[in-house]
């Protein structure tokens, strides 16, 4: 039996980055609990990408030999999510990029209460996560402004 599955929400639609609402269902209760953020680095990965993997590396017993894109992505959530929800968007996660062909992918967790502020603060300006949305482009390794899109940009599919 499923006790919880999560949906995504496209929220925004960039050429490089693109930003998904986290909803949580379970059998009683449907919650917002973050957002899930892709950036496309446009560029091979290294091993300076992958701090984690570098001790494997480093006694010469293997070669770095990904070359793949880089495609990061980032996982913010309101508040600490147990192992399962971890592997459970961690799957997630992986199943948008992993399939493509020559692309390395890393997938990194957060967690932000100022998101959850932010969140909040939009919700009563009845905005579209506008604050939200910018908190998390100002994250990424190439800031983005999105201060000049209005709100009708949102209905599109893409926001470039």
């Amino acid at each position: 039996m499923i006790k919880h599955y999560f949906l995504l929400q496209l929220e925004l639609n960039l050429s490089n980055h693109m930003i998904f609402k986290i909803v949580k269902r379970t059998e009683n209760q449907c919650s917002e609990i973050g957002f899930l953020v892709l950036e496309d680095y446009r560029r091979p990965a290294t091993l300076d990408d992958f701090e984690y993997l570098k001790p494997v590396y480093e006694d010469g017993t293997f070669e770095w030999e990904d070359e793949g894109n880089l495609i990061v992505v980032s996982i913010y959530t309101y508040d600490e999510i147990n192992q399962d929800e971890k592997e459970s968007l961690l799957e997630l996660a992986s199943t948008l990029v992993e399939f493509k062909p020559y692309v390395t992918h890393r997938v990194d967790f957060f967690v932000s209460s100022e998101l959850l502020d932010l969140r909040d603060k939009d919700w009563d300006n009845q905005g579209c996560y506008k604050l939200s949305l910018q908190y998390l482009l100002n994250t990424l390794q190439k800031k983005i402004n999105i201060e000049n899109l209005s709100e009708e940009d949102f209905n599109h599919l893409s926001q470039d």
